[in-house]
């Protein structure tokens, strides 16, 4: 993943610009062609949003 402390210059390069990658986002940037530009700004270190696992402790 690559961070930016900035935008870059010229956002018209992008094909899809997405604003934050939680679960939805990453899907739809899964399903898109490889050949697209894609611009992701998210705040957080992590894409996925508040997905995470959970594995159930059995005793």
């Amino acid at each position: 993943m690559n961070t930016l402390k900035a935008l870059p210059t010229n956002i018209n390069s992008y094909d899809y610009i997405f604003i934050g990658c939680g679960l939805s986002t990453a899907t739809v940037c899964a399903k898109l062609p490889k050949s697209k530009r894609i611009l992701i700004i998210e705040k957080r270190a992590h894409i996925g949003g508040n997905v995470y696992d959970h594995k159930k402790m059995i005793f």
